[in-house]
């Protein structure tokens, strides 16, 4: 009998695989098909196979079906005059534009690779939920109240083919203040997607205040995105993509262990809070250095995980965009991917030489972007054995985006962005004239509550250090412990590493 290479399957294994899915797809339709669905029911009008990184989305819900990680959602907090009216009527025409929040995953159908197809519905249905909180004597602070019910939703895990997969809340604070909800699962849109979407939301609505017909939509066609998504795959670009990662990611190091307690019974833990440092100032350091202000947060994680572990080969997962052509930055979708980002990071080397390596690091990241990181996985598992995805993923939320609603101003706030490693550290860039604010989220089955916020202060402190210190300085000398922490007064993360000076 032929046997099949290391890290490969015959084809009598590929064949039996598939249909394996095939039968535990179709029974899924049988419970979708008995199961009353909470969201209004939706005709296919369309259908088309998946984009890869929405059949990555499906791979992982199913491996982690009872989970919320895969919620995405955040609102926008509107000042000023709002029409109820006029903001349903956008978001019905919005909802018929973007084709994306009418994709429903067809269980009854399924591809050559066994995952299910996708169905356009003819109107996505969700409509819009409303809650008034003023006037409400048990509720003393309607914001307050309304970002409860928000989280509440978010931890609420979703199951494909019978729940609706969008949701959205508009909860009035006051007569002229008001946040509109967004929740949706990750497989339907990413965050540049949302941010797509709340742009073209905002310009409708903005045209039917005055009265004008809106603007004709630029959104692209998924069918045509989902060609162009073919066409890389069989193309030079590919090729030299998927060379770049398997040469960069050769001899993977062992997955960063970051201690703490777990909470098993908790699926995800999220906190998040503002540093004391102004964006402005995030601005200036970069300039001096001219880099991305995001260059120094993620060196500055770097460094605090090396000072953590003591692990000097440090892999982060960074999420990008993977959208480099015309079509993908127009068509709100899901097309982010996750890359593993390696750094050296020798406690002899200086906060400048860090820096620098991170810079370029990630322009060539970005350079190689499309090819996806579950196939850089698969494929090093194949080489060197058991490698897991990164425990500690760096993730940039540049939501600095001017929009206007009719008469009122809006602001966006991000709560979830999706799936989550052990921990996932977000990074909300704002305004300028704002702070810098730190959203940490993990997995209840890695760390626990009291070692999440205890990271958020520790980094939040470390970070401050990092930027104030001199480009000469070694990394070694940098504090890693803040003051509260060092008096024993303040939330303690794991103990960093005996290579650590503060031991």
């Amino acid at each position: 009998m032929r046997r099949s290479s290391p890290g490969t399957r015959s084809s009598s294994t590929e064949a039996r695989s598939r249909e394996r899915r095939r039968q535990h797809w179709r029974s899924r339709t049988d419970v979708a098909q008995n199961a009353t669905a909470r969201g209004p029911r939706m005709t296919a009008t369309d259908s088309l196979r998946l984009l890869t990184a929405q059949a990555e989305v499906w791979v992982a819900h199913e491996v982690d079906s009872e989970s919320p990680q895969f919620n995405s959602g955040g609102y926008l907090e509107l000042s000023g005059p709002l029409r109820r009216d006029l903001l349903d009527r956008a978001v019905e025409r919005v909802d018929v534009e973007c084709e994306a929040l009418r994709v429903h995953p067809d269980l009854a159908r399924t591809d050559v690779s066994g995952a299910p197809a996708a169905g356009i519905a003819e109107a996505a249905g969700s409509g819009v939920e409303f809650v008034d909180l003023t006037g409400a004597a048990s509720v003393p602070d309607g914001k307050d109240a309304a970002r409860s019910a928000m989280a509440a939703d978010l931890d609420r895990p979703l199951r494909l083919g019978i729940d609706a997969l969008v949701r959205m809340t508009l909860f009035r604070l006051a007569p002229e203040h008001h946040l509109f909800y967004l929740r949706i699962h990750h497989i339907l849109l990413d965050g540049y997607g949302q941010v797509l979407y709340w742009r073209r939301l905002a310009r409708v609505y903005s045209a039917l205040v005055t009265g004008n017909e809106p603007p004709p939509s630029s959104f692209g066609r998924l069918r045509e995105l989902s060609g162009e998504e073919r066409r890389y795959v069989g193309s030079a670009d590919f090729a030299r993509d998927r060379s770049y990662w398997l040469d960069r990611m050769a001899d993977p190091p062992a997955r960063m262990d970051l201690g703490g307690t777990p909470e098993p019974g908790r699926r995800v833990l999220r906190t998040a809070g503002d540093v004391a440092i102004a964006m402005r100032e995030l601005h200036l350091a970069a300039a001096v250095l001219d880099v991305h202000w995001s260059v120094l947060g993620i060196a500055a994680l770097a460094t605090y995980l090396h000072r953590l572990t003591g692990q000097d080969d440090v892999v982060l997962g960074f999420p990008v965009r993977a959208r480099t052509t015309r079509l993908a930055l127009t068509t709100p979708a899901m097309l982010a991917n996750e890359l593993p980002l390696r750094l050296s990071v020798p406690a002899a080397a200086t906060t400048a030489e860090l820096v620098l390596q991170t810079n370029q690091a990630i322009a060539q990241a970005l350079r190689h972007q499309r090819y996806r990181g579950e196939e850089v996985h698969r494929v090093l598992r194949a080489r060197y054995g058991h490698v897991e995805h990164p425990a500690v993923v760096a993730n940039l939320v540049s939501f600095d985006i001017a929009l206007t609603f009719g008469d009122c101003t809006a602001s966006v706030c991000q709560l979830s962005t999706g799936p989550v490693r052990d921990l996932s550290m977000d990074f909300f860039g704002g305004t300028q004239d704002g702070p810098l604010r730190l959203g940490l989220s993990s997995s209840g089955t890695a760390i626990g509550r009291s070692d999440l916020d205890a990271h958020r202060v520790r980094f939040g402190e470390f970070l401050a250090v990092f930027l104030a210190a001199p480009g000469s300085s070694p990394l070694m000398s940098l504090e890693l412990l803040g003051g509260d922490e060092r008096a024993g007064t303040g939330p303690r993360a794991p103990a960093p590493s005996a290579a650590s000076p503060e031991e």
